[in-house]
């Protein structure tokens, strides 16, 4: 439960970096999904396993469908 907090706090705290975001967002999913597949996990952890899971999903839904915003980054640094 620990990995798939920290890699949501990581996709909140990328900014305008939605490849980086985005990433980090499946990494969380993936590491809430093995919670919720793990025989010994307890009711707690179910629950806060699936909050993390629907809001990595959240995330990285709304990242692939935003533009890419890495030219828009170089373009502001010219």
């Amino acid at each position: 439960m620990a990995r798939a907090r920290r890699d949501l706090q990581h996709a909140i705290l990328m900014g305008v970096d939605a490849h980086r975001r985005r990433q980090y967002a499946l990494s969380a999913r993936d590491e809430a999904a093995t919670v919720l597949l793990a025989a010994d996990a307890s009711p707690e952890q179910l629950r806060y396993a699936r909050l993390y899971l629907s809001a990595a999903q959240r995330l990285s839904d709304t990242e692939a469908a935003a533009p890419d915003d890495r030219t828009q980054r170089y373009e502001a640094a010219s």
